[in-house]
């Protein structure tokens, strides 16, 4: 799910700007623990209506609850809560699922997107055959939009089969090296490593790749009852906003696991693994 919340860490520009409370918004935590509590003043700052889950732009920035002995330290303290920031990493892999596209539409070694699975299984594994589907680039965390796309590894015995494989596990390897650079980003915040990864898509109905990718990251892959998660959230907000739902807690109790994929791999193996893949990237970057 992904919601817009229209004025969030501008609220504490608003001190500076507008009330002149602070010279800088550096200085408005320290405004704020001048008080202990904001005394009952709360903010809502609809400076241009109000965004998820609300939705409403013709309603207007509020403060409320004040007194006579209401200082700006006050309203400082309800400001900063009203601002309190959430922040969410997003990576974006430029090719994932649309690899087994082109397996079906460019080498036409599948009629049907369904039929991959099948294929991959007919063989224990890629071969050695690595696949780096950078058709139009590599996106995070490689950021290079100059890299096309390679197949290595590619031996005499490699079949259709094979490349197949690895054309699966092109997306699992992709992922895991996003995941694993937001878990590093994430500690390094200050914050817990990723535990699970939930995912949704076309791709996650694919066993195989759901279990390669639990193998690949070490945590469980879970995967929802209800895959197409963008349309899912869509209705959730419509319902949000004309009352259907009462709040997020209320969705997040509808959300349920249809499997989840444990980690069957050793980590040396895995690791072994991403290093070959680390290769192929090379020299896919290579110039």
């Amino acid at each position: 799910l992904e919601g817009s919340v229209f004025i969030g860490g501008a609220v504490v520009q608003w001190l500076r700007d507008g009330l002149n409370a602070i010279k800088a918004s550096s200085e408005v935590q320290a405004l704020a623990e001048s008080v202990p509590d904001s005394g009952g003043v709360m903010m809502v700052p609809a400076f241009t209506g109000l965004g998820a889950p609300y939705w409403n732009a013709d309603c207007r920035g509020a403060i409320v609850g004040l007194t006579r002995g209401t200082t700006m330290g006050h309203i400082a303290r309800a400001a900063q809560t009203t601002a309190q920031a959430e922040f969410a990493l997003e990576g974006s892999v430029f090719v994932g699922g649309a690899v087994v596209q082109w397996l079906r539409d460019g080498l036409k070694a599948i009629q049907g997107s369904g039929e991959v699975q099948r294929l991959a299984e007919s063989v224990p594994d890629s071969g050695g055959v690595k696949f780096v589907p950078a058709f139009t680039g590599l996106g995070a965390p490689y950021w290079d939009a100059d890299a096309r796309g390679a197949i290595v590894g590619l031996t005499r015995g490699s079949s259709v089969a094979h490349i197949a494989r690895a054309a699966l596990e092109s997306i699992a390897f992709q992922s895991a090296a996003l995941l694993q650079a937001m878990s590093r980003d994430a500690v390094a915040a200050g914050g817990a490593p990723v535990a699970e990864l939930r995912v949704d898509g076309g791709a996650c109905v694919n066993d195989l790749l759901m279990q390669f990718q639990a193998d690949l990251l070490g945590i469980p892959v879970v995967r929802p009852q209800v895959i197409e998660t963008t349309a899912l959230g869509a209705a959730y907000l419509a319902g949000l906003s004309c009352g259907v739902h009462r709040n997020t807690d209320e969705l997040a109790a509808q959300w349920q696991v249809e499997r989840t994929f444990l980690p069957t791999m050793s980590r040396e193996r895995a690791a072994a693994l991403m290093t070959e893949w680390e290769h192929a990237v090379r020299q896919a970057t290579a110039r």
